[in-house]
Formats: structure tokens, C-alpha cells, sequence
């Protein structure tokens, strides 16, 4: 009799074992599958950020809608926090890579109209520079500079897109227009070398994307032809290598550079 009930309170103890064990293994797999709900509902939550972040930053390239510059830079700087960069990334590199080129594009347009502004007013207060020389060119060229050089800083950080020849060749593009002014107005004579095979190397870049492109083929010559005066030793310094730059016409922004493309 004892035999029948040790086996018998054995059996009720390997039982109830084995159904701990089962309710165990039930619970586990229940928060397996909780945990990949949320984590499906954490990408489509992130999915739909892209989606809204890209749709921002293709509203913010069409410039018929905002043809300003400087109002495309105040939009576009805050966004920067949101997508992090390389060392911190909150967003794909695609979406932080787009970021940076509309920005680039952006400082690059100011520059330009900030140099057809200083342009205009050496023509109105006397082509030769002055120690006096009126405060309002100073303003005007002192911020053309300094946005060649933000637009020179954001193109810098962007790398291409395996695959994105539209986004690729508008990068390349922008980069040749940048560097070509970098050449221009802020290149030393001991970097005036390298800025000029950088700029050839990203305009033919840019027909590698987009083969019969008349711009850059275009810009491409230009550079060549003029090559030994963009080359030459700076005789001038400050206002003075204007005089050098072709006067400007009113800029078209984006002429060109076509970020809506990406």
C-alpha cells in the first residue's frame, strides 16, 4: 500500500512540475510575443518619423514654395538635433545625408546672393575698395564668406548613396559649385591646387550620376579653360579678387543644383 502512495504522490509531484514548467514556457513565449508587437509598432512609429522627416525635407526643396534661403537654413538647422550625426545617429544616414545637402544647398544660395549684393554696391560706391569703405559692403561680403564656408562644412560631412544616382549626382554637383567659390574668394595660394582638382573631380563625379548633364559639362570646361588665372597667385586680398569673379546676375536659386531631385 505505501508503494501505491509514494508512486502515487511522485506521480502528482512530476506533474505538477511539468505544468509549472509549461506555465513557465507559456508566460515566456506570451512576453516574446508582447515584446514583438512592440517592437513592430516601435519600427512603424519610427517608420512613419521617416516618412514624415523626408516629406519636411522634400517640401523644404522646393523652391517655388520657398524660394528664400535663409528661411530654408532656419528650418532645416533645427532638424539637425533631431537626426543626430555619425558618432549619435537618431535617423538613418540616407535621411541625415538629404539634411545636410539641402542645408549646403541652402548656405550656398545665401552666399551667392550675398555676392551679388556686394557686387551691386561696389558698382554703386566705386569698384576699387576703400579703407572707408561703406559699411553695408563690409555686411554683405563678410556674410558671403561666411556662408561659402558653412556650405563648404555641411557638404564635407556627406557621403554618397549606393545606388541614389539622383541624390548622388545632386551631391556632387553642389560640391563642384561650392568648392569652384572656395577656389575663387577663400583659397590660399598654397590651397588653390587642390581646391581645383577637388572641384573637377566632383563635377566629373556628377556626369558619372548623370552622364549628359549640360551643366556640369559645362562648369567642367569652364574650369579648365580658365584654370591657369583660377590658379595664378593672389596679386589681391579681401573685396579686391572680385574684381577677378565675373559680375553676377541675380541668382536663381537651386538653378542647377536641383534638390528636389534627390
Amino acid at each position: 500500500m505505501k508503494k501505491f502512495i509514494v508512486a502515487g504522490i511522485l506521480s502528482l509531484l512530476f506533474l505538477s512540475v511539468g505544468l509549472v514548467w509549461l506555465y513557465q514556457l507559456y508566460s515566456k513565449e506570451q512576453k516574446i510575443e508582447k515584446a514583438n508587437i512592440a517592437i513592430q509598432e516601435f519600427q512603424q512609429k519610427k517608420e512613419s518619423q521617416h516618412e514624415k522627416l523626408l516629406s519636411a525635407l522634400a517640401d523644404l526643396s522646393n523652391v517655388e514654395k520657398h524660394p528664400d534661403p535663409e528661411e530654408r537654413i532656419n528650418t532645416l538647422e533645427p532638424l539637425k538635433v533631431l537626426t543626430g550625426d555619425s558618432n549619435n545617429p537618431k535617423e538613418p544616414f540616407q535621411i541625415r545625408s538629404q539634411l545636410e545637402l539641402a542645408l549646403a544647398i541652402a548656405y550656398y544660395e545665401t552666399a551667392e546672393d550675398r555676392l551679388y549684393r556686394t557686387q551691386s554696391l561696389l558698382v554703386l560706391y566705386g569698384n576699387l575698395p576703400s579703407n572707408d569703405m561703406n559699411p553695408l559692403v563690409m555686411e554683405n561680403y563678410n556674410s558671403a564668406l561666411e556662408n561659402y564656408k558653412k556650405a563648404k562644412e555641411e557638404i564635407d560631412k556627406i557621403k554618397e548613396i549606393k545606388g541614389d544616382d539622383d541624390f548622388n549626382f545632386a551631391l556632387q554637383y553642389a560640391r563642384g559649385n561650392v568648392y569652384y567659390r572656395v577656389l575663387q574668394i577663400l583659397a590660399e595660394d598654397d590651397e588653390k591646387r587642390e581646391f581645383f582638382e577637388q572641384t573637377a573631380l566632383a563635377w566629373e563625379r556628377a556626369l558619372d550620376f548623370r552622364v549628359k548633364d549640360q551643366d556640369a559639362q559645362i562648369n567642367l570646361e569652364l574650369l579648365k579653360t580658365n584654370q591657369q588665372q583660377l590658379l595664378m597667385g593672389a596679386t589681391d586680398s579681401g573685396l579686391e579678387k572680385l574684381r577677378h569673379i565675373p559680375n553676377l546676375t541675380r541668382p536663381q536659386h537651386s538653378i542647377g543644383l536641383r534638390p528636389g531631385e534627390f
